[in-house]
């Protein structure tokens, strides 16, 4: 709050130095002076050859960039003290002071200027046009005094801040006295804050630590908020800036309906590729006959870790962790993120030439339920990967890939006997032969040998998990062909949208062959690697079409880049063995017999400003849609609209889309508004549950930005998770201010959403 004293005091640092002569001063100049100097004997027995100089009229002193003006200026030359009488006024760059007098000394470099007002701009940095309608305002102060007392240290008297150009100032500080200690700190005694004139804020004493780096040891700004659920909230931290790499955090909030919750947050930048910072929360909360649940205390992690070490490895790590997942739901204020996966992972990787190695943990917890929880990762994997690389001088390229991984998987967290995790051996050679040269028609065979071991296995009758290990050894062969690829390109003669436009047809073909392998019922199914069948052959086609533009130059202008304006992709498989069908993880599980979906992809740009996208799987047997979804965008500053559509089908008797409560349909949409300036905008969001006729989200914010304070309206109401006894919805208003060069704080009102 007290940066604009911080910035006056900084700047105030005398420069004049003794006098020389009658019209120069140590290491400044006079500039003007219209009565010529004056100079007397001092007649005083104790004061053997002392003189009184006096310049007078307009004076002008200046000293590089600083000026320094008064009606006058006197001193004695065995005294080390200048006297300014009389309009004084300094001037620099980015201070003006004026003041009723001042008294400077020469040596010290310390002085005092008397019944000052002036202007100082707050900041060194350039003005954004997104603060105060564009202009970052000067801050205006008044003070009975404004005195340097040491080489770092400052004092002001009866101190009075502002931003605003008004006659009766929208926003005012002031305080009785204060002091600043550069690249230290800042107090200010009996501060006061007003609003129209009006005292709405007192503390006896501000403690403000400042430094040249913007991070300070100190306690924040407290917030303020109101909610359906929380009720009235009251939120404080305190920063502590260790060093210049690392800073701690630490958070207490007070919720009248969900009792306290406490954190801390670390983060640390030693260079850039190792940076992390970890945030540990805990919220008890306690028995409401509004919130009709006793919802017992909770703790949140998340972090991650980013840290280059030595020969080229790198450590990663990252976790979102949590311990009630009716706290995450009801306390997320944002429906999108409210969460019910909780993950852990890590993972150190590295290597030298073709050869890399990986070592990782991961666990995934996807919540069904409050307490039921199915898990999935590995803890640990390990990989070795040689890289492919020619053999001899041929065109045939040869590479090793392996690893060793414990899978963990359990269908229910809380329920021991559905942990179905065990070890398995992998590792596949592969031989990659790239046929065609041509341009237009690309070619390559590839053939590998994989080897898998687990060291469990299912019983083929009974599917009970039993300790005995399972062999598979499988030859896959592959040919991939793209092409021939067609194009045409034609230059429209009179079009103004765009000077040449490009055609490109392109089909895609690939088959593969897996060798058989008639054990699979026995395999225990974790991910991809587990679920490949064995005696098959995929046959894989698409084509692709896209069209592409380079759009007309302007007058005197040169042609825009090449863009691609529409493209669609088309996709299907089909396996010789139905099973394959199902257990393709490239396609969504709509597929019936021995094909898989059709994919459609369309993508359009027909306009710089202008995209959408859409996206299906269709049903080969059924000839229905199993899923749609789309997204568009327009940006025309400045507003800006974005919307998204996706659908799940009800389709009677296909598996996994005959449940008509697996079906889904949603709708979502933001429009964005935000002047060039800044000095207007907003932004309305909602989220649609169509097949519910249910509102999931939306918000709504608005601010307005004048000269020297801004307004700020933040209005939210979202669908609770079915937790809650009478309470289905959270509703939350939040009204903030802004003052421009003080810094902005809360109304009791107002949002709490971070």
């Amino acid at each position: 709050m007290l940066r604009a004293l911080v910035t006056v005091s900084l700047l105030v640092v005398p420069a004049v130095a003794a006098a020389q002569g009658t019209g120069t001063l140590s290491g400044c100049t006079v500039a003007r002076n219209d009565i010529p100097a004056r100079r007397e004997a001092v007649n005083d027995p104790k004061r053997p050859g002392a003189e009184h100089w006096t310049l007078a009229g307009n004076v002008r002193i200046d000293c590089g960039k600083l000026s320094l003006w008064a009606d006058a200026i006197d001193w004695f030359t065995d005294e080390d003290v200048f006297h300014l009488r009389g309009h004084v006024l300094l001037d620099e760059p980015r201070l003006h002071i004026l003041a009723d007098h001042a008294d400077l000394n020469k040596v010290t470099k310390l002085g005092t200027f008397y019944a000052v007002s002036g202007t100082a701009q707050t900041s060194e940095k350039k003005t954004t046009k997104d603060m105060f309608g564009g202009v970052e305002p000067d801050v205006m102060f008044t003070a009975a005094s404004l005195e340097r007392t040491g080489e770092n240290t400052f004092r002001i008297r009866s101190a009075y801040v502002t931003s605003c150009v008004q006659a009766t100032p929208r926003w005012s500080l002031s305080g009785t006295s204060g002091t600043f200690v550069k690249d230290r700190r800042v107090t200010l005694w009996n501060a006061v804050l007003r609003v129209k004139n009006v005292p709405v804020f007192y503390v006896p004493f501000i403690y403000y630590p400042v430094n040249r780096e913007a991070r300070s040891t100190g306690f924040l700004m407290p917030s303020f908020g109101s909610s359906s659920v929380t009720g009235f909230q009251l939120s404080n931290a305190f920063f502590w800036a260790i060093d210049r790499s690392r800073d701690l955090t630490l958070y207490d909030d007070y919720m009248k309906k969900a009792g306290n919750g406490v954190g801390a947050e670390y983060r640390f930048v030693t260079s850039p590729v190792s940076n992390g910072s970890l945030r540990v929360y805990t919220l008890g909360s306690r028995a409401n006959s509004t919130l009709g649940t006793n919802t017992p205390r909770s703790y949140t992690v998340d972090g991650q870790l980013s840290q280059g070490l030595a020969h080229g490895f790198h450590l990663t790590a990252q976790s979102h962790y949590f311990t009630s997942v009716t706290t995450t739901q009801l306390f997320q204020q944002n429906a999108l993120d409210t969460s019910t996966d909780r993950s852990l992972s890590a993972a150190l990787t590295g290597g030298r030439g073709r050869y890399r190695f990986s070592s990782s943990v991961t666990l995934n917890d996807v919540y069904s339920s409050q307490t039921a929880a199915q898990r999935r990762g590995y803890a640990p994997r390990l990989s070795l990967t040689m890289g492919e690389a020619p053999l001899g001088k041929s065109r045939l390229y040869f590479g090793v890939t392996g690893e060793t991984a414990y899978l963990v998987s359990q269908d229910d967290i809380t329920q021991p006997s559905t942990n179905h995790s065990l070890w398995r051996f992998d590792a596949m050679p592969t031989l990659r032969w790239p046929m065609s040269t041509l341009p237009f028609l690309q070619a390559t065979t590839s053939a590998s040998w994989r080897v898998t071991e687990w060291l469990e296995s299912r019983d083929p009758v009974t599917l009970v998990q039993r300790q005995t290990p399972l062999f598979r050894e499988l030859f896959s062969i592959q040919t991939r062909v793209v092409g021939p690829t067609v194009e045409r390109v034609w230059q429209p003669a009179t079009s103004g949208y765009a000077d040449r436009v490009k055609h490109v047809i392109e089909p895609s073909v690939s088959i593969q062959w897996n060798s058989p392998f008639d054990r699979l019922s026995q395999v225990v199914q974790t991910d991809g690697t587990d679920s490949i069948v064995g005696g098959t052959t995929t046959i894989t086609y698409g084509l692709s079409n896209r069209l592409l533009i380079r759009p007309r130059a302007r007058k005197g202008g040169t042609p825009g880049n090449v863009r691609t304006i529409l493209s669609v992709d088309v996709t299907q498989s089909h396996y010789t063995n139905a099973l394959a069908a199902a257990a393709d993880s490239q396609y969504l599980p709509c597929a019936t017999g021995a094909f898989s979906a059709i994919q459609v992809a369309v993508s359009a740009q027909p306009a710089q400003r202008l995209t959408g996208q859409f996206h299906t799987d269709i049903n080969p047997e059924f000839h229905t849609p199993c899923t749609l979804g789309a997204n568009g965008g327009v940006n025309f500053k400045p507003l800006q609209i974005t919307v998204g559509w996706t659908k799940r089908q009800y389709i009677p008797g296909l598996i996994n889309f005959n449940d008509p409560t697996l079906a889904d349909h949603f709708v979502n949409g933001t429009i964005t508004f935000k002047q060039a300036d800044g000095r207007l905008g907003g932004a309305y969001s909602i989220n649609y549950d169509v097949h519910h006729d249910t509102v999931i989200q939306q918000r709504l914010v608005m601010f307005y930005n004048s000269q020297c304070c801004g307004l700020s309206v933040d209005y939210q109401t979202r669908s609770l998770p079915d937790l809650l006894a009478g309470l289905r919805s959270n509703h939350q208003i939040g009204i903030s201010f802004t003052l421009a060069g003080l810094g902005s704080f809360s109304n009791p009102l107002g949002s709490f959403a971070k």
